[in-house]
């Protein structure tokens, strides 16, 4: 049963399991799959390493939540508020889109940022509010040099941007200089 705790267990007893109930081959050769197995892997070491050794933490985190922080940030695979902040769970309530866009409050439009907004001040009593960018953001990058026909849903996206934005460059925008303060 401890073989069962790490991936190398589990992956085979899920594929047995699957065979038994169904008999569906394209499902256990998905369980092959590296990037299956990658994900899989993170979980289970998440689980075994820090979920199983710190139940005081988890059980806490289960009853609430009271972050410190409201991060919009990039969804950039690069970079990792939690990770450049070094937040712990619990510690900020995060938002992620493309360019950490955070559009001008319109009820009837761009709800989703407003949402974010309005949840983490209101229910959750968050008082700091972080927009975190990076340099040579790609989003950014896009959005200069998009033409303004609207021809694709991220086109659609940035443009809301751009034209609250459109004397600037992406020079101006991603300097490649360090300054105290933004990451």
């Amino acid at each position: 049963m401890a073989q069962e705790l790490t991936s190398n267990g589990f992956i085979p007893h899920l594929k047995k399991l699957l065979r038994e109930k169904d008999g569906d081959e394209e499902a256990v050769g998905q369980l092959q799959d590296p990037a299956v197995e990658k994900i899989v892997d993170g979980f289970m070491s998440f689980k075994t390493v820090i979920f199983d050794q710190h139940p005081d933490i988890f059980n806490q985190l289960a009853k609430e939540q009271k972050p410190k922080f409201l991060v919009f940030a990039c969804s950039d695979s690069r970079v990792s508020p939690s990770h450049v902040l070094d937040f712990h769970l619990g510690e900020a309530f995060m938002a992620r889109n493309i360019a950490n866009l955070v559009p001008a409050f319109n009820q009837l439009r761009y709800s989703d940022a407003g949402a974010v907004i309005e949840y983490a001040v209101s229910q959750l009593k968050v008082e700091n509010i972080l927009v975190m960018g990076q340099n040579k953001c790609g989003g950014i990058n896009r959005l200069m040099e998009l033409p303004g026909d609207g021809s694709t849903t991220l086109l659609l996206y940035l443009l809301r941007t751009r034209s609250k934005h459109n004397t600037l460059t992406y020079h101006l925008k991603s300097r490649n200089q360090y300054v105290k303060g933004k990451l």
